[in-house]
């Protein structure tokens, strides 16, 4: 009798499942990051118009907050959208990387205001004495709002919009409260009833923003798979 053998199943390539998720991340990080520059875009567009209360600003410092705005929304919200995939740690991938991201884009939005300010000819203020103090407090503020979004946002398996709302509404105004006490605290003298309510803008906005990005870059990745 012949001796048929069927052949041995071909082993399945990690390589080949992991593209598919690449991939959807790619796809994820491309969609938080145009959004992350309109949120930047909205922000600085909302303390343009409450500047004018006090006559026309100048370009000059707008442009540069304009690119701190941008790449400081583009750094932690793409960075907390990484930790933003399918898996049981997800929230605890977000609070890292919303620990490490917020630092990081802090640092560089600074950067980036201080570099076109000095290409634009505007002459950098000093540096606010409490820097470590407010990167500390931002860095646990975006590590809670990632791991709560992480682990909150999605139980069944769809992005709920009103957990991210209110979360970014309650980390800000938490954090931001204390930011904002923090810097009038330090500052030379007492900061404008306008200047507050523009530190507030900042403050409170930026995680809510956040976290409708997040929100929004998911739900759109869901409708577009079904």
């Amino acid at each position: 009798m012949t001796d048929v053998s069927l052949p041995a199943p071909s082993p399945v390539l990690p390589a080949a499942s992991a593209a598919p998720a690449a991939a959807s991340l790619w796809r994820r990080v491309l969609r938080v990051g145009w959004m992350s520059v309109a949120l930047g875009l909205t922000i600085e567009l909302l303390l343009f118009a409450l500047a004018t209360t006090r006559g026309f600003p100048k370009l000059v410092p707008v442009v540069a907050d304009l690119a701190q705005k941008v790449s400081w929304a583009t750094i932690v919200c793409v960075g907390l959208a990484i930790g933003n995939t399918a898996g049981r740690r997800r929230s605890d991938r977000m609070g890292l990387l919303g620990l490490i991201s917020a630092p990081v884009g802090f640092h560089v939005a600074r950067a980036a205001h201080k570099g076109v300010g000095q290409a634009l000819g505007l002459v950098a203020g000093a540096a606010a004495g409490s820097t470590f103090v407010v990167v500390t407090l931002k860095a646990l503020e975006y590590g809670i709002l990632g791991a709560t979004v992480g682990g909150l946002g999605n139980r069944r398996g769809t992005p709920n919009l009103r957990v991210h709302l209110l979360t970014g509404a309650a980390v800000g105004v938490v954090f931001g409260g204390v930011i904002i006490a923090v810097l009038t605290r330090a500052a030379a003298q007492p900061p404008s009833a306008i200047d507050l309510v523009a530190k507030g803008i900042n403050e409170l906005l930026f995680p809510i923003g956040c976290s409708f990005v997040l929100w929004a870059a998911e739900a759109l990745g869901t409708k577009i798979k079904e």
